[in-house]
Formats: C-alpha cells, sequence, structure tokens
C-alpha cells in the first residue's frame, strides 16, 4: 500500500517505510527507523533536571564522547559520539555512568531521562531544502 501526505506525524505511526520527495525528487527511502537515524546519526539523551549548575555543564563538556550540551527551561540535551563510547567500550543504548556521575555529584536533581529520537518533520527538514512544486 502506498499512501501520500503532508501529515508527518500519522505517517510516523503507521508506516514501516517512508520516502521523502521534493520537487519530484526522492530525496530518502527506505525502513523508518533508518531514515530517522540518518537524520540524526548521534545519540543524544534529553534530561528533565533541577538544580543543573555551570560548573557540571562544564564538566560534561570536558567528556571526550560529549558532542554537545545545551540546557534550556530546565531540560538538559546531551548529545554523544557512538563511536568515541565504544572505543572506551561503553555502550552507545544508555547515557555513560561517567556523566551520570557527574549530574549526581553537582547535586543535579534528575526528573525524567530519555533518548532524543528524531521525528518524521525532523527527518524531513534535514534531507529537503523547503522548496515548493
Amino acid at each position: 500500500m502506498v499512501i501520500s501526505s503532508h501529515v508527518l506525524s500519522e505517517l510516523e505511526s503507521l508506516c514501516t517505510h517512508i520516502g521523502i520527495i521534493e520537487q519530484g525528487k526522492l530525496l530518502r527511502w527506505g525502513e523508518m527507523s533508518a531514515v530517522l537515524k540518518a537524520a540524526r546519526p548521534r545519540k543524544a539523551w534529553r534530561l528533565q533536571v533541577d538544580g543543573m549548575s555551570a560548573a557540571a555543564l562544564a564538566a560534561l563538556r570536558q567528556l571526550d564522547y560529549v558532542v554537545r550540551v545545551d540546557m534550556a527551561q530546565g531540560e538538559c540535551l546531551i548529545e554523544l559520539d557512538a563511536e568515541r563510547l565504544q572505543q572506551r567500550s561503553l555502550r552507545p543504548e544508555a547515557i555513560p555512568p561517567e556523566a551520570l556521575e557527574i549530574l549526581i555529584r553537582s547535586g543535579v536533581a534528575i526528573r525524567s531521562c530519555a533518548e532524543d529520537r528524531a521525528s518524521l518533520e525532523d527527518a524531513f527538514l534535514t534531507f529537503t531544502k523547503g522548496l515548493l512544486a
């Protein structure tokens, strides 16, 4: 079955495979999970936190496998380099214990933690230039 739609959130929940087309050109095609992973190849985690300090952020940024740390409105985004994690025998499927230890020792209260995965909308914006037909 082929579905054509601009309602990306519905497509993401319905489809196993996806094609992204812009001005008649097929830009990306494949399994939904592969397309989403290609849109955001690095591992990232979103943490809802209280008490984040500048020192804790600086310590996280010093870790060689941390690519980026952003903090806004109680939410901390930590982006990780999966290859460097594997070189250090750390699993990319989890936040490294060393990073969690920095937060805990700094007195940061972690309210929630979830992997930050790309949505189909993220993938669409990554792969297209926003051109109209």
